[in-house]
C-alpha cells in the first residue's frame, strides 16, 4: 500500500494480529474522520481456512463503522464479474460477502 505523504495515515494495529496477507490503514480526511483502507492477497492455493481468515479481516475492518475500501488480488479467476456468477461454493461465498 502506498499512501501519499500529504495524507495522514495510521496502521490498524488490531488488524495486524490475525494471520492473513494484508495491510490495513486509517487514512484521515480531517482531524477526526478517516476511512479504512485494506490491501489483501489470497493465494490461488488458499484452502477454506485461509479464505475464512481473509473474511474475518474484512469483517473486522468493517466493525470500525467507517467507510472501508478493500482491494487486492483475491484469485477468483472463475467468477464471472459481469454477471456476478460463480461456479463453486467458495467463489459464491466471496461474491456474497
Amino acid at each position: 500500500m502506498y499512501v501519499n505523504n500529504s495524507l495522514r495515515s495510521v496502521g490498524c494495529d488490531d488488524l495486524k494480529l490475525k494471520q492473513c496477507e494484508s495491510v490495513w490503514s486509517k487514512i484521515y480526511i480531517n482531524q477526526l474522520d478517516y476511512i479504512i483502507v485494506g490491501v489483501c492477497y489470497r493465494s490461488p492455493e488458499a484452502d477454506e481456512s485461509d479464505t475464512n481468515k481473509l473474511f474475518e479481516y474484512i469483517t473486522s475492518a468493517t466493525n470500525y463503522n467507517r467507510p472501508t475500501l478493500v482491494m487486492g488480488d483475491f484469485n477468483y479467476p472463475s467468477i464471472n464479474w459481469l454477471h456476478l456468477q460463480a461456479n463453486n461454493s467458495q467463489d459464491l461465498k466471496f461474491i456474497n460477502n
